[in-house]
């Protein structure tokens, strides 16, 4: 198999990991409802909503963070009526966290963005190409969710059955993103690197080498973090020699930052790893097929980049 043909894949994982169309849906829902949520809070409550029996310490360990900081992101969720504690039905000494109402109508309204804004991008696709697009998605879901380092990460629905519409798109996304966002993934994938990287690190290193030399401003608002983080995980990439500081040439009084040929190497490294589980998934699919399913997944890859290029939009 070429290997470009394997693309199409990981930039369809990584437009999930995409601020933007995070941030875009994040301010629809909190005008909605007037709460103040965060693709983060979001995250938390997907996988209350999926997991039974959830203690802090299986919350923790389902969303890879310290029992301490499980502990108050729970705290504020249920500040916000998002979620309450209830007495486990299995140990009557354990409270477990479960959505409230109002929790679980703020995982309505944010899913329910989601299959317009794949509807939009995939509309240059004619209509027997959409068809055929949803049984390989099906297909490409099951076979990716075989892969252990992908399967036994995901906290998402298990592989839809015999979808024949966007539905089955919806399940795939709905699978995928918990992957993308778990720090533990990208801990194991940086781990076996050997570079000392935080998961937001490289999330930096990404969007700077995805990007013309920028200084923190507009890097942060690239990026879509608080400047001051942003500022701190530059200086660690800079010590590291995976990041390069220079004066800026429109204003001596600020740096811009650009990837170093190490920092190029190493992100050339990590897109190995990502895509061996992909490669191993698409080893047995007949040429045809595979081609035309890449196609269809650049096209949305290619649409919902857009989107996110464009900023908040009526979704």
């Amino acid at each position: 198999m070429r290997s470009q043909l394997r693309h199409p894949v990981l930039d369809y994982f990584r437009i999930l990991e995409l601020r933007a169309r995070g941030t875009a849906v994040r301010d629809r829902v909190a005008d909605e409802t007037g709460l103040p949520i965060t693709p983060l809070d979001n995250a938390a409550l997907v996988v209350i909503e999926r997991e039974r029996d959830l203690t802090i310490s299986r919350f923790a360990a389902a969303t890879g963070v310290s029992v301490a900081r499980a502990s108050r992101q729970a705290t504020r969720l249920e500040d916000l009526g998002l979620i309450s504690r209830a007495t486990s039905p299995h140990d009557g000494r354990a409270a477990v966290l479960v959505l409230s109402t109002a929790g679980e109508e703020v995982r309505s309204r944010w899913g329910n963005r989601w299959p317009a804004d794949y509807e939009a991008a995939l509309a240059p696709l004619d209509a027997t190409a959409r068809e055929a697009f949803w049984t390989s998605v099906t297909r490409l879901h099951a076979d990716l969710a075989l892969q252990p380092e992908l399967g036994r990460l995901s906290t998402g629905v298990p592989p839809a059955v015999g979808a024949s519409d966007i539905s089955a798109l919806v399940a795939f996304a709905q699978w995928a993103a918990p992957i993308v966002y778990h720090p533990s993934y990208a801990r194991a994938l940086i781990e076996r690197t050997g570079a000392r990287l935080s998961p937001q690190s490289l999330y930096l290193l990404r969007v700077c080498a995805g990007s013309p030399p920028m200084d923190l401003g507009d890097l942060a608002a690239r990026a879509h973090i608080d400047p001051s983080s942003v500022s701190r995980h530059i200086a660690k990439l800079a010590e590291d020699a995976l990041v390069v500081r220079s004066p800026n040439p429109a204003d001596g009084r600020s740096t811009v930052t650009e990837v170093t040929v190490g920092g190029r190497h190493l992100l050339q490294i990590m897109e190995a790893l990502e895509l061996a589980p992909i490669g191993r998934a698409l080893r047995s699919w007949d040429p045809a097929t595979l081609d035309a399913t890449l196609a269809s997944l650049a096209v949305l890859a290619d649409g919902l980049f857009e989107q996110s290029l464009a900023g908040p939009v009526d979704l």
